[in-house]
């Protein structure tokens, strides 16, 4: 192998290991809010816990909050651009 694949190979395992990082930072951030959405849908509104209410309670704070956390960082920081639609690949 060349000293030039070396270095490639070296970059991008820096870059994806750093990506992998702050990725699974973010989802250890996302499953801290959504336990506090449970929280806090546990506290205020009186569902069984383990009922379709609670989950679906849960969904929709989890997703509302979502909309508001966006729309506030957007305002703050105007080249903060709408999330694409994720692409799903789906196999038999």
């Amino acid at each position: 192998m060349s000293e030039n694949v070396v270095r490639t190979v070296a970059s991008e395992l820096e870059t994806q290991s750093l990506s992998a990082i702050v990725g699974g930072f973010t989802f250890a951030a996302a499953l801290s809010w959504m336990d506090l959405v449970r929280f806090l849908v546990a506290s205020v509104i009186k569902v069984n816990k383990n009922g379709g209410s609670h989950y679906a309670l849960t969904a929709i704070l989890t997703t509302l909050l979502s909309i508001l956390v966006y729309m506030i960082i957007r305002n703050i920081n105007k080249g903060v651009k709408r999330p694409e639609q994720p692409i799903y690949a789906v196999t038999r």
